[in-house]
């Protein structure tokens, strides 16, 4: 009797084990990515202390606004902003997500922007960006 109850827990501890393997991912999570922004005029003039923002799960195309963004850095004295992107605080659960970046300037009392090229990023990624105001 007691080899009998002996066997029957080995077995259920067996069974346990291998339903439990199988719910394991064995890809990480992603974590994040740097990427940097650099900003200058048509005459290659760093623009300082301007905001960056950024856009994710949205198309280059759309209407955006400043409010619109994620998140914004202010660009530092080379012109560049640095995005430390924390990929769980900001949404992006696989590196199919997209993203891009935008500098708003004014013309005329219109605003205007400049996009950054539609991108992914994968997992601990460093990017460098340039946008170029076309003034």
């Amino acid at each position: 009797m007691k080899k009998n109850i002996l066997f029957i827990l080995i077995v259920a501890f067996i069974f346990t084990l291998n339903s439990c393997s199988s719910d394991t991912n064995n890809n990480p999570p992603m974590t994040g990515a740097t990427v940097y922004v650099t900003v200058k005029d048509s005459q290659g003039a760093y623009q300082v202390n301007k905001s960056v923002y950024l856009y994710v799960d949205r198309n280059v195309a759309d209407d955006i606004t400043p409010e619109s963004a994620k998140w914004n850095m202010a660009t530092n004295a080379e012109g560049a902003a640095e995005f430390i992107l924390d990929f769980s605080k900001l949404g992006i659960t696989d590196s199919e997500t997209p993203i891009f970046f935008a500098f708003f300037y004014t013309v005329d009392n219109q605003l205007l922007s400049v996009r950054s090229e539609g991108m992914t990023l994968t997992d601990l990624e460093l990017k460098n960006i340039e946008l170029i105001i076309p003034l």
